[in-house]
């Protein structure tokens, strides 16, 4: 019935009926079974789709706005990161995804900072870029080719420098608690005429991100952004412009002489500048943003604050030392980085496109700090895989993905051998039996699968959607 309806609506609409084979067609030879579909992952897919589609009409059709290094280098036909368009009708970052995060395990966010310094404070959010400006010139990070980016004493601190001649801009991005920092100064030779400029974008590493509106509080000295998200400076600035999309970027509101404390956009695409004059004295400005909640942040802290708060963490984690001194460092990040992505009873693979929950990537994550020595900082998220089983002993985070229920019992075991706490087993049995229950009865070992290659296997599934179609993969069944 519903294949008649869709034929009789694309006959109505003139399109080929050739669209809809192709994609029945499609569906069938994936194997693609909807009651084993990872409904879990459409809202990721559909904003990834959604956001391709606005890229691809924002970004070819606003060639004067400033854009975030992913899309200047996407967008190059030089560059080896270019992706012809042509009959393309989305656009995506697939040539650039490389950013770092910074964190702490007191809070369930992870802030990402581009290669070029751009700050993406949330999941899916607008971000802060900061640029220089010398006389009359507007040094900007994404379009510059002698910017580098380095970690402080393998914490998630990152410093970026851009260098132009004898003048240089340096920002160190980094969380202390709740709260996520900037801390900018410019180096130059210029008396006067030298400025940090801050710049609200409705960009990040994956495309356009909403502002509908954006306001400057001069007497708080900050921006509140779509009503709700605050970021707040130490100092006054000289200078505050609140663009529109039909006004155009912020950026070239930059040689105007009057401020501008608000804007709404109907287009979503607000943006916004705030310029301090900088002196031999004052080169220096520091913005902060409160992660986990709205409201306004009235502390600052120094980089130097956070780097005793990794250093105390640290303390109790496994030390190696080898002759390479390249492994030691990714070894001491690897450690902060999964300390990192720690949300009290959770943890993410990720910071951005992959914070979400996997029990496939949890349990090897979990297992790696139990051999560090932060078992107490596990158990509540090994606790939390109660709260994933369905009534016939399915651990479930993900839809279609079998092999959940196999890495819960080895993570369990693992972590009650590492830690000598037995009464883990007691706590966790009859859930555990039903696991081990689920996994018996799941399996295809009625008799019409006799003598096929998968007898005895769990279903085919989709487990990992970017290694192709339905199938009966070894790690589901390991």
């Amino acid at each position: 019935m519903l294949k008649k309806i869709l034929y009789k609506l694309i006959s109505f609409l003139h399109l080929p009926c050739d669209a809809l084979k192709m994609f029945e067609l499609a569906n069938e030879i994936s194997g693609i079974n909807k009651k084993t579909l990872p409904s879990e992952l459409l809202p990721l897919n559909t904003i990834q789709l959604s956001r391709g589609l606005l890229n691809y009409t924002v970004l070819q059709s606003r060639l004067n706005w400033i854009f975030p290094y992913w899309a200047e280098k996407q967008y190059n036909h030089q560059s080896l990161s270019f992706i012809p368009r042509s009959h393309l009708s989305l656009s995506m970052n697939v040539t650039e995804r490389n950013w770092t995060a910074v964190g702490n395990p007191e809070c369930d966010t992870e802030p990402i900072v581009d290669p070029r310094g751009l700050v993406t404070p949330f999941k899916d959010g607008w971000s802060i870029d900061t640029w220089m400006q010398i006389n009359n010139d507007i040094i900007l990070p994404s379009k510059n080719n002698y910017t580098t980016q380095t970690l402080i004493n393998n914490l998630p601190i990152v410093e970026t420098k851009t260098r132009v001649g004898n003048n240089s801009l340096v920002s160190h991005v980094y969380t202390l608690k709740k709260n996520l920092y900037i801390k900018t100064e410019i180096n130059t030779e210029i008396d006067n005429g030298a400025a940090i400029i801050f710049s609200i974008r409705p960009f990040n590493p994956e495309g356009v991100s909403i502002i509908n509106n954006i306001v400057f509080d001069s007497p708080a000295n900050s921006f509140l952004i779509n009503n709700k998200d605050y970021v707040v400076f130490n100092k006054k600035p000289s200078f505050v412009y609140c663009s529109t999309f039909e006004e155009s970027d912020s950026y070239h509101a930059l040689a105007k002489e009057k401020s501008k404390f608000a804007s709404s956009c109907e287009y979503g695409m607000a943006s916004a500048v705030a310029v301090f004059k900088c002196s031999e004295r004052e080169n220096s400005v520091l913005c902060t943003y409160n992660l986990n909640s709205t409201k306004i942040p009235f502390e600052f802290h120094s980089s130097s604050e956070t780097e005793s708060y990794w250093d105390d963490l640290l303390q109790k984690c496994v030390k190696i030392d080898t002759p390479d001194d390249k492994i030691n460092s990714l070894f001491n990040f690897s450690a902060a980085t999964l300390l990192m992505l720690l949300d009290n009873d959770s943890i993410t693979p990720g910071p951005f496109t992959y914070h979400q929950f996997w029990i496939r990537d949890a349990v090897f994550m979990l297992n790696a700090l139990d051999k560090l020595g932060y078992s107490e900082l596990t158990l509540p998220v090994i606790n939390s895989f109660k709260n994933f089983q369905n009534r016939k002993g399915y651990f479930r985070s993900q839809q279609g993905e079998w092999d959940s229920n196999g890495q819960v019992l080895w993570c369990i075991y693992r972590h009650a051998i590492i830690t000598t706490n037995y009464k883990l087993f007691e706590s966790f049995f009859n859930s555990l039996l039903k696991g081990v229950h689920w996994i018996d009865k799941s399996r295809l070992h009625n008799k019409k699968f006799a003598g096929k290659p998968y007898y005895g296997l769990l279903p085919a599934g989709i487990s990992a959607e970017h290694l192709g179609l339905v199938d009966y993969y070894y790690w589901d069944n390991f």
